[in-house]
């Protein structure tokens, strides 16, 4: 990004994004500061929001509202999204197999989210190559999981378990594949100015957080951000063109040494009632989170170069 003009983006998400909460001193607030005010954002957080509540497909507060669909309307030059620790909260508890039916639920809905911020601008023949892509590597998969099959059929001890695993991963990005068409071809491009960047923030460790917080989900916290890297690369690796699936990580920031599934004690906000608030960073965390995100999503603009620790990587770029 060149300095020189104002960036117009929106902050959308849960109550981590949510303007007015907190002194009325966003995360946006803080990086439109941090970015020399070449960055404006629209602060479109809302409490209590989940992936599917950002697609208006559940009610929130006993309101549905598409956030992506006011994204998209607005006519922004990108987008930066910081969701998913609802979800976990409500799903992120009990067996492996139900967490993994969670996670695929939360990896589709991201998905969604990020293929019609994509559509906008988009023609029909980027989307015809895209689904031509998920075709070819659909069939190179089964060809791989022929090959790993008949490996597996005349191995045992070690290298058998190597060829389970493989092809436990070939399934896995095959379904991946065929969810991924399955919305792309429901995803119609869409007239309008195109979108330059979306970035996704990971989520933050919020131990002590919650009542419901348990060691599951602090671990399963990690897991979706995790996830969000893998759906990138399946993505931008698909999709080639348009704005990329970007993924700012801010977990190791705000991580206390001490117990990394907690915050820090300096970023902890403080809830109405007085008391210590884990979830919520209060105003120096918020700025950490801020500065996080800055260096790695605009670190042309930043007024202030000097970094205290090393800053997290963006990643999930083609």
């Amino acid at each position: 990004m060149v300095p020189g003009r104002i960036r117009r983006w929106a902050y959308a998400g849960d109550s981590m994004v949510e303007r007015g909460r907190w002194d009325n001193t966003d995360i946006g607030t803080h990086i439109t500061e941090f970015t020399g005010e070449n960055v404006e954002f629209k602060n479109m957080g809302r409490g209590s929001n989940t992936t599917r509540g950002m697609l208006g497909r559940q009610k929130i507060k006993g309101k549905s509202i598409d956030t992506v669909g006011k994204i998209i309307a607005g006519n922004y030059d990108g987008a930066i999204i910081g969701i998913g620790v609802n979800d976990i909260a409500g799903g992120g508890g009990g067996p492996e197999k139900r967490w993994k039916k969670t996670l695929a639920g939360l990896r589709k809905n991201l998905m969604e989210i990020y293929l019609r911020l994509w559509a906008k601008g988009a023609t029909k023949t980027e989307k015809e190559g895209a689904l031509n892509r998920i075709d070819e590597r659909l069939a190179e998969l089964k060809t791989e999981k022929m090959e790993a099959q008949k490996r597996l059929d005349r191995t045992g001890g070690k290298r058998r378990k190597m060829e389970q695993k493989a092809i436990g991963m070939i399934k896995e990005e095959a379904k991946m594949l065929q969810e991924l068409k399955g919305l792309l071809n429901k995803t119609e491009p869409a007239r309008g100015k195109r979108m330059e960047r979306v970035v996704f923030v990971e989520g933050a460790p919020w131990k002590k957080g919650t009542r419901n917080w348990t060691k599951k989900k602090g671990e399963r916290t990690r897991q979706y951000n995790e996830m969000l890297k893998e759906a990138g690369y399946l993505l931008n690796e698909v999709l080639e063109t348009g704005p990329e699936f970007e993924v700012a990580e801010i977990y190791k920031t705000m991580a206390s040494e001490k117990d990394n599934m907690k915050m820090k004690e300096r970023y902890k906000g403080t809830k109405a009632n007085g008391k210590d608030d884990y979830l919520h960073p209060g105003n120096e965390g918020r700025k950490a989170m801020a500065r996080a995100i800055s260096e790695q999503v605009f670190p042309d603009l930043l007024k202030d170069k000097k970094q205290d620790k090393k800053p997290g990587v963006l990643v999930a770029a083609r």
